[in-house]
Formats: C-alpha cells, structure tokens, sequence
C-alpha cells in the first residue's frame, strides 16, 4: 500500500512505474519498491499497525490487526473475493448486493476474536448503518 502526495515529481514517478509495467513482468509493488531503492522517490516503510499483507491472517496470532489489509493472490486460489470468504471476511449479503453488518461484526471477531470490542467494530458500526 502506498500514500502519495500529488506533485510533479509524483506523476514523473508513476510515468516511470507505468513504462517499467509496459515491459515487464512484475508486480506493480515490486517496481515502486525498486524505484524507491533507486532513488527515483523518498520513499519511507509503512507501519504493520495501519497495513500489512493478507499473510497476516495465517499468521501464528493475528494479534494487533492492522487498520488496513492488502490483498494479492493467495496460493492457489485467484480470486480474491473467495479468499476473503474463506478467511472470514465476505461482508456482503449475496441477496441483496449490500453491506451486511452482521458479517462486518462477525469477520471483526474472526480477525480479533479476544476482543469484541475492538476500536474498529464502532468505525464499522457508524459506516455499516
């Protein structure tokens, strides 16, 4: 996950993103990540605490879950809806096509299950309503 702010030097910076993506075979992540190492950006780490990969869902605790989780292909499985659903986290009611919030409530207590009362149930609650 990256935060950029936009500026001239930004767009240059995804110019450049774009063209590496147009020859190469690589995970537009894993170019910015080269670009940063370049020099081509200030480029700083992102906390664990605000986001981290879908490996921390099969991770030994899942203590402390993240603000934000990013996710690519998992294993064999390429869709990423299905392994959200698999893992807990399908938050729509297939019926309907909206946000359950009972599923949102449920998937919190998957991904903290010590607890319910976890900072981020209120921030669904108040969106989810």
């Amino acid at each position: 996950m990256f935060f950029a702010r936009s500026n001239d030097r930004t767009r240059e910076f995804f110019a450049r993103v774009h063209d590496l993506l147009l020859h190469m075979l690589s995970p537009d992540s894993a170019i910015m990540a080269k670009l940063c190492t370049d020099g081509a950006a200030r480029c700083y780490l992102m906390p664990h605490s605000i986001a981290a990969s879908a490996d921390w869902l099969f991770g030994y605790e899942r203590k402390n879950p993240p603000l934000f989780l990013q996710f690519d292909v998992i294993g064999e499985n390429r869709n990423k809806m299905a392994a959200l659903r698999k893992a807990g986290f399908g938050f729509v009611d297939e019926s309907t096509k909206r946000c359950s919030l009972a599923a949102v409530e449920k998937g919190m207590c998957v991904s903290c299950p010590a607890s319910r009362d976890h900072q981020f149930g209120g921030v669904w609650s108040a969106h989810a309503g």
